[in-house]
């Protein structure tokens, strides 16, 4: 999420701080000053299951309950002038006080320790976390008849994912500590494109579907000199393999080539499910199959050879998309599908544009004044899946997405991380005051399933908001307009806001109330955020739908397990030969004695403690 960019505007924003908490002293004659108040925002944007109080300050609501949050960036905003604190006060009628963590979990822990648990624990927690905690009795149980009472609709969106089994994923000891955080992205997997001209260029008209017709395309983008300069300097694709989890890549861990192995029905580093059965990939022969066709591809030099010292992904450097935009690749599978929607934006996209600026046609009214015109969108609505010389007849054509190779018993996809949730939990101390507690779940039941009372609460004021309160009263930020959509109206920054000279204030009151609004709000990512966007979130839509979900293999394993800590360098092994197997210096044929050394060292315990889970959830 963005920082709040002070710098130069520090005079600026200081005078508008005193203006606006001279305001506030005024308001507290009816109610307390908030000088510990907390901002709610990036935990309903990046990952908080929030819900509802759908009466908002319905008179006969319980007393304005105060509330000690914790979320994991909050540190970033000042809460005395942020538009979405104040808009969440005053229209729920409670207030939330800020309990800085400064540098995420370490400090919290120190806190906790401490006897100091925050009612609220937002930091996104992945379910072994969750259970260190709810060991240590820093957390109160959340009831599921409770969660069924108080957060009806909440609780329709999670079942809405359809795992049945989803909630008995945060119990602990048989008793539910926290609520899932499921995000709608978690569902797409990443992205796969082709240089078409370098497919047309070396006589290839459709996008290539199987493994066969993959290695065929590769081999003529190595040999016959697909951006036709002359020169042998061209390779197929390459990996991050400068990432810190090197193999693997990103936040969720990304297995290296993992569409290649997804052909082989394996994925090396994840849980696979084999026969009612959960087993490593690594172990599964598919993987040695996939190993051998990588090490003769890298010898016949499809591979990038820097590919084991890649850049993964940084702004401004010549990484893994640099490589592709600039035309030295012609094909990529990494990075998620917000990468390639050809709006200008997204980490390919956006290297892309700076190669090839005449396709910035496709999305500003006018290419010739970037960047500083960057936000006067026409957009080309198409998703480019297609090739298609016709429509580009006489121009340089686009780069086109594409899906994941058939392999040769018909195994196809990549892997998404599905319903493995995240979670917020609560302070032991909120369990132990029902009414407190079911006033915050009424609140987080309707933020989380109600369009409107979750933009209002993610970005804080709009014009025609029926509750307007007195923080929005001298800020009217966004606006509700018609859409000609399926999906229904958008919201628009006002004129007046957008034309304010005072910049700094701008960013201060209404940049950081949207925080990380413009990267995966989960609750609406993929319809409400998508299309309140207009035409480029109808042309992220499209992408989506036509191939971001196609042809998945859902994370079958959700939990930590028992005895991850005790194991961790239990992959070491793995890792080394799978380096060594694809650079020819190790052969794939020691595949077997490698992956006995890894039963040996810990993957035995590991696989019975995987299967123990499994079967507990069946």
């Amino acid at each position: 999420m963005r920082r709040a960019r002070l710098g130069s505007h520090r005079e600026a924003l200081s005078i508008r701080r005193t203006d606006v908490r001279e305001k506030n002293e005024k308001r507290t004659n009816k109610k307390k000053m908030r000088k510990q108040a907390i901002w709610i925002v990036p935990t309903l944007i990046l990952g908080a299951v929030f819900s509802s109080y759908a009466g908002g300050t319905d008179a006969s609501a319980p007393e304005a309950y105060e509330y000690s949050i914790a979320s994991w960036n909050q540190q970033w905003r000042d809460e005395n002038i942020n538009l979405s604190k104040l808009w969440m006060d005053e229209h729920y009628g409670v207030t939330f006080n800020w309990v800085s963590t400064e540098n995420q979990f370490e400090k919290l822990n120190v806190l906790m320790a401490a006897g100091d648990i925050p009612d609220i624990l937002a930091m996104r927690m992945d379910v072994g976390r969750l259970t260190t905690y709810a060991d240590q009795g820093v957390l109160g149980e959340i009831p599921m008849s409770m969660i069924r009472e108080h957060m009806p609709d909440y609780v329709s969106l999670i079942d809405g994912f359809g795992d049945s089994r989803v909630w008995s994923y945060g119990e602990v000891d048989g008793r539910n500590m926290g609520l899932p955080i499921i995000a709608p992205s978690d569902f797409f997997r990443q992205g796969i494109a082709w240089n078409a001209q370098w497919l047309l260029n070396v006589g290839i008209t459709s996008i290539p579907q199987t493994i066969d017709e993959f290695e065929a395309a590769f081999l003529k983008f190595r040999n016959e000199d697909p951006d036709q300069d002359g020169a042998k300097d061209t390779y197929a694709f390459s990996a991050p393999g400068a990432h810190e989890f090197a193999p693997e890549w990103g936040s969720q861990k990304k297995d290296f080539f993992e569409e290649i192995f997804g052909a082989f029905g394996s994925f090396p580093f994840e849980w696979v499910e084999k026969d009612g059965a959960l087993v490593y990939g690594f172990t599964d022969p598919g993987t040695k199959e996939a190993l051998a066709l990588l090490a003769d591809w890298y010898a016949q030099e499809i591979i990038d050879p820097e590919w084991v010292t890649e850049i993964p992904r940084e702004v401004g450097v010549n990484d893994v998309a640099w490589k592709f935009a600039n035309e030295r690749n012609g094909y990529i599978a990494i990075y998620g599908g917000d990468d390639y929607e050809w709006d200008g934006g997204g980490h390919v996209n956006g290297k892309w544009h700076n190669a090839h600026p005449e396709h910035r046609k496709y999305f500003l009214k006018d290419a010739s004044c970037w960047p500083e015109c960057a936000g006067q969108y026409k957009y080309d609505v198409v998703a480019f899946t297609e090739i298609d010389p016709q429509r580009f007849a006489g121009e340089y054509h686009p780069y086109v997405n594409g899906e994941p190779p058939i392999g040769p018993r018909g195994d196809r996809g990549m892997m998404v991380k599905g319903t493995s949730p995240q979670y917020i939990a609560f302070g032991r101390q909120l369990a132990d005051d029902e009414p407190r507690f079911t006033r915050l779940l009424e609140i987080y039941n309707e933020i989380a399933t109600d369009r409107k009372r979750y933009y209002q609460a993610a970005l804080g004021c709009f014009v025609d908001a029926p509750e307007a309160t007195e923080a929005c009263a001298d800020w009217p930020v966004f606006e509700w307009v018609p859409f000609d959509s399926e999906f229904g109206d958008k919201f628009t920054n006002t004129d007046a806001w957008m034309t304010d000279s005072n910049k700094a204030r701008r960013e201060e009151l209404g940049g950081n109330a949207a925080g990380g609004f413009s990267t995966n709000p989960w609750w609406v990512f993929a319809t409400w955020y998508n299309v309140s966007r207009g035409e480029s979130g109808q042309q992220r839509n499209l992408l989506y739908e036509t191939h971001m979900t196609s042809n998945t293999v859902e994370r079958a394993l959700k939990v930590g397990l028992p005895s991850e800590a005790e194991y961790a360098d239990v992959d070491k092994v793995l890792k080394e030969f799978f380096y060594k197997a694809i650079l020819g210096t190790q052969s794939v044929d020691d595949w077997d004695t490698v992956v006995a050394k890894w039963r040996r060292n810990g993957g035995d315990v590991l696989t019975r403690e995987a299967n123990a889970w499994f079967d507990s959830v069946k």
